[in-house]
């Protein structure tokens, strides 16, 4: 699948939406077409192309870790 892009030098273009991440983090990319709409980079919500660790849960934690279940047996 292709995603229409706008270049900070205005012109038109489209890239590979498995390369989407990769792409408009290295390339020049102003804004890009989502659901219909321009989606403009740096000031509209977009979701974040970098995940450190996986959201949290909320409430509390009812599992038991590897090292808690080691220490019980």
């Amino acid at each position: 699948m292709l995603i229409h892009v706008i270049f900070e030098n205005q012109s038109h273009g489209f890239i590979e939406a498995s390369r989407f991440d990769e792409l408009i983090a290295t390339y020049p990319i102003a804004s890009f077409r989502r659901r219909g709409k321009w989606v403009r980079i740096g000031f509209d919500p977009m979701r974040s192309m970098v995940t450190d660790s996986p959201p949290k849960p909320k409430g509390l934690e009812r599992r038991l870790s590897y090292k808690t279940l080691k220490k019980a047996a």
